[in-house]
């Protein structure tokens, strides 16, 4: 067996059972010997799976200097940089890889989480519409919509998008979740207690969270313990100021502090008188 086809067998067997650094100390070793541009293609990818992204970037870099028309690399490229923050480098790669292959959806989801976060609601939107015209069923996509317009406050736009996509996937547990979430927005009370009521059903954290409530309480570390105390110091309190004011963020505070003192009937309660405040204004 030649040497080359050795370490090359060597570091394959190492990525398939994901030892990241294994494969890339015989990547490397390879590259060394023969000089293979397209083993830097490898290389970022195995920088990028233990989080050195200084060193995905330079090897991607190094590869395109030599393969210019490759629209993945290009599209590699911009999620490392995204992973920086380095967003403004980011977007110039993912659009070359888009001036290379218009089609490439990939490179159209990321440069739509890049406009989140920076706060351009409007331009991720139209990216993540774009994504769906050509997937219809992409979920990515499908939440990126539905987030942006809740970031942009469009409410019942939201409502109608989230219903259709409810049509595509009934049992889409995050789905409904960010659904109930747009009728409390919307003060639609009996509909985001309907929903509520089949999420508790439904949905692992809603059943178990008595029983994981029960057992911080039960914890005898005195940091837990000290909160509790103060949750029910803040109930006397809320209770006395909500009286007296009325008001949503008060019913809100006293609803919040209720689940967490485990008396979910009372935080229950408070959340409606919540939803009732704010549909008198």
């Amino acid at each position: 067996m030649k040497p080359l086809k050795e370490l090359l067998l060597k570091a394959q067997n190492y990525e398939n059972q994901k030892q990241w650094e294994s494969a890339l100390k015989f990547y490397e070793e390879l590259y060394q010997k023969t000089e293979n541009k397209k083993l830097l293609y490898k290389m970022g990818y195995l920088y990028s799976q233990i989080q050195d992204h200084k060193k995905a970037i330079q090897n991607y870099l190094e590869y395109l200097k030599k393969f210019r028309n490759d629209e993945y690399a290009y599209h590699n490229l911009g999620i490392e940089y995204f992973h920086l923050k380095e967003y403004e480098k980011s977007i110039l790669a993912l659009r070359k890889s888009l001036e290379l292959n218009p089609n490439f959806l990939r490179s159209y989801l990321v440069l739509g989480y890049i406009y989140e976060r920076l706060d351009n609601f409007e331009n991720s939107i139209r990216l993540f519409r774009f994504v769906l015209q050509k997937d219809p069923k992409n979920k990515i996509a499908i939440m990126g919509v539905i987030f942006g317009l809740v970031q942009l406050k469009q409410w019942e736009i939201a409502k109608k998008e989230c219903e259709s996509y409810l049509k595509l996937f009934p049992d889409d547990l995050k789905l409904k979740n960010l659904y109930s979430g747009i009728l409390f927005q919307l003060g639609q009370t009996r509909e985001f207690i309907r929903e509520i009521k089949e999420l508790s059903q439904r949905d692992e954290r809603f059943k178990n969270f008595d029983d994981y409530l029960q057992k911080i309480k039960d914890s005898r570390n005195e940091e837990t313990q000290q909160f509790f105390s103060e949750v029910n110091q803040k109930l006397i309190k809320k209770t006395k100021e909500a009286e007296n004011k009325k008001d949503k963020k008060s019913y809100l505070d006293l609803s919040l502090l209720y689940l967490f003192s485990g008396e979910k009937e009372k935080a229950f309660d408070f959340l409606i008188k919540a939803m009732e405040s704010k549909e008198k204004h």
